[in-house]
């Protein structure tokens, strides 16, 4: 009744809520009361359990199921771990995330099953992060004991670390899970789904006509931000979710922080106009200025002092008056002492003027220090872009975290405005100042912070900050559009990402193909699976589910070599241009004239096609013809009609061979029925889509597979 619900309210993806509900189930099974591992059950679940698999997810999470028992029944030191899980975790917010998870107060027993449960349940794309949930995806399935280990170092440590070339990166948690399905339109009331009324806790009233499940909650809902997140809880685990954004700050990656955004947006090189470097280095020669005025009035007075001794010296040797004697006596040594102290002062100043002359490196070097202690650039899963054809594709970004100096990620605040950030740099500054008047004896500090505060919350400052951010990633990192000093949208780098996550020395090894059409794409794919060592494809023989890394212009996702229909392809000893024509191209042909579509679903179709000027047709291909000729926009939908409804007969007139990582979708391989060529679309269950956009992605950038180091 519930999956009914679910398909009806047309807001969660069935799959991802099956699959989800059955990740609770086991977990809740194989964790006992004392929150360890079942190992009794354990063994019973993996040789009695069978589970439905009537859909590529299922069947996924079924085999995902087994290699995550083999893990814990065979790692006594995975058992270990979950024994020596214990409250408090690193910080509240993960605590939260647990608690919402399994809708209970977290005790020790709840920290495993959510533990459990983020390993179990699919990780899926839920915004534009695929440059992280695509790999993250194969260390799930493939290495499920390095993805348990590092979701409990950062249940317990609350970040996640590498060490590159000697340097520590560390990434915080994110504090955001995501927008999840929150962002999806909701349907007529009666089709509510029942998670959101259980994530809601009481009685849904009507939903407001185009209304999206975001802004419903927060109209109807006491506590908005407990009520999405419980919401969002039933199709995904929260705790895998906030990993997954942590693992995507790794693609950006900076072990030092001159590299960051804000280094360049605060203008810490002193020779960036208008900057906070150029401004501590004018203090800094005004206080230079003002000890080698000191020094001149010191040394002209010495000068006078030493000819005034010289002067009574003199005196005082042609004198033969004992009282006149005894009196310059004095005056002499009064001089004397005077000398002494100017050149005392004279030693002091110089040495005030050496600490100011290396005071500009000790703030810098603790700048660099304390900046990212108090501001951190992370990964943002809700700065969503409005454009994009998929909704869990839309590009996200990275965005400037203000941490206030302490660890706990529930205080953290992310700036999301110039006033924002104007407000956290004053606050940075103030809350430093005893620090580096602690650090440093140097006079007027209260006076330079004072400066610096003054001059990070005027407007110009600000813009010219906005300006420099826009300057340094045209210039430096070829990348145009809206670029702040707080927010910058990026899709990330894929290799980046893998590099800092897999701790590697060199770059990932690949293998790129530069296809001029999708006919092409499928024949560069079929030759590299054949080329490919035994060792590598029997494994795709053995289990269908293991995938190799792949990114086209504009996405990363998982080939799978051994889909039942792709399998055929590269196990064929025919030529591969061959089969693709006679075994791809022809058997879809076949399936479209041995299977023609009846009276009744012709004029179904010209129905449909009436408002766009269809006249009334009697003939399938005279139907081809006319779509033919029409927009791009009435093709693409009279192909997805037509594919669909031939679909519906059990024909296969698709041919698999990736995983999206959106919702349960594949990659296929469809035959147009207008131009007769193959186009690449994507499946969810028997439903075929196009992805318009996607056709003008051949011939640009190349297509790659990262074989190293997923694949070994």
């Amino acid at each position: 009744m519930v999956c009914k619900q679910t398909i009806e309210a047309g807001i969660c993806d069935l799959d991802q809520v099956v699959c989800m509900r059955r990740a609770k189930l086991l977990a809740e099974g194989l964790i006992d009361g004392k929150g360890e591992f079942d190992l009794e059950t354990g063994r019973h679940y993996q040789n009695t359990l069978k589970l439905p698999d009537s859909t590529y997810l299922q069947t996924w999470f079924s085999a995902h199921v087994k290699n995550v028992l083999a893990l814990f029944i065979e790692s006594p030191h995975a058992r270990l771990r979950l024994k020596q899980l214990s409250l408090p975790l690193s910080n509240r917010y993960i605590e939260s995330l647990i608690e919402w998870t399994v809708n209970k107060k977290p005790e020790k027993r709840e920290l495993s099953v959510a533990l459990l449960m983020a390993l179990l349940s699919p990780l899926r794309q839920s915004v534009g992060s695929c440059f992280a949930t695509a790999p993250l995806m194969i260390v799930q399935y493939e290495q499920p004991y390095v993805l348990f280990e590092e979701l409990y170092n950062i249940v317990t440590r609350g970040s996640l670390r590498r060490i590159i070339d000697g340097k520590e990166v560390r990434v915080p948690l994110s504090i955001k899970t995501g927008p999840g399905d929150t962002l999806h339109l909701m349907g007529p009331y009666s089709h509510l789904d029942p998670s959101l009324i259980e994530a809601l806790g009481k009685k849904a009233p009507p939903a407001l006509p185009g209304e999206n499940v975001k802004r419903y909650i927060s109209r109807v809902a006491e506590n908005p931000l407990v009520a999405e997140e419980k919401f969002k809880g039933q199709t995904q685990s929260l705790l895998l979710k906030a990993y997954e954004f942590a693992a995507a700050s790794l693609s950006d990656w900076k072990t030092e922080f001159s590299q960051w955004n804000m280094y360049t947006s605060l203008g810490l090189d002193p020779k960036q106009e208008g900057g906070l470097g150029e401004l501590i280095v004018q203090f800094l020669e005004e206080l230079i200025g003002e000890v080698n005025q000191k020094v001149e009035h010191l040394q002209d007075d010495l000068a006078i002092t030493e000819q005034q001794i010289i002067d009574l010296e003199t005196i005082l040797s042609n004198a033969d008056d004992p009282d006149r004697i005894r009196r310059l006596r004095g005056e002499i040594q009064v001089k004397a002492h005077h000398l002494y102290l100017s050149q005392e002062t004279i030693r002091e100043e110089v040495e005030r003027g050496k600490k100011i002359n290396v005071f500009y490196n000790f703030l810098m070097d603790e700048l660099m220090r304390l900046i990212p202690e108090y501001f951190q650039e992370v990964f943002d899963p809700e700065m969503i872009s409005d454009q994009g054809e998929v909704l869990q594709d839309r590009p996200a970004g990275f965005r400037l975290l203000y941490k206030y100096g302490r660890r706990e990620p529930s205080l953290w605040t992310m700036i999301y405005s110039k006033e924002e950030y104007s407000e956290k740099l004053a606050a940075f500054f103030q809350a430093i100042e005893m620090m580096l008047i602690q650090g440093s004896d140097l006079e007027r500090m209260g006076e330079l912070i004072e400066r610096l505060t003054h001059k990070v919350k005027e407007d110009r400052f600000i813009e010219k900050a906005i300006l420099r951010t826009k300057e340094m990633h045209l210039k430096s990192l070829r990348e145009g559009g809206e670029r702040t000093p707080w927010a910058y949208e990026s899709g990330g780098s894929v290799e980046d990402l893998i590099s800092c996550y897999f701790r590697m020395v060199n770059r990932p090894k690949k293998y790129e193909m530069r296809p001029k059409t999708p006919h092409d794409l499928l024949c560069h794919l079929l030759e590299w699976t054949k080329d490919a060592p035994y060792p590598l494809t029997s494994r795709f023989d053995a289990d269908p589910m293991r995938g190799i890394l792949m990114t086209s212009p504009v996405h990363a996702f998982l080939f799978k070599p051994g889909l039942k229909q792709f399998r055929k392809g590269w196990n064929s000893n025919t030529n591969t241009y061959t089969y693709v024509r006679d075994e791809v191209e022809g058997k879809f042909e076949e399936a479209y004239h041995q299977n023609p579509l009846t009276a009744e679903e012709i004029t179904q179709i010209s129905q449909l096609f009436a408002s766009f000027g269809m006249p009334r047709l009697s003939h399938f291909e005279a139907m081809r013809d006319w779509a033919s000729e029409q927009s791009f926009q009435v093709q693409t939908l009279f192909s997805e009609i037509i594919l669909n409804l031939f679909k519906t007969k059990s024909l296969e007139i698709d041919l698999p061979f990736g995983d999206t990582n959106w919702q349960s979708d594949l990659f296929t391989f469809v035959m147009s029925p207008i131009s007769r060529k193959l186009e690449l679309w994507r499946k969810n269950g028997l439903r075929l889509q196009p992805i318009p956009s996607w056709q003008g992605h051949f011939q640009e950038k190349p297509w790659t597979l990262f074989i190293e180091p997923l694949v070994t």
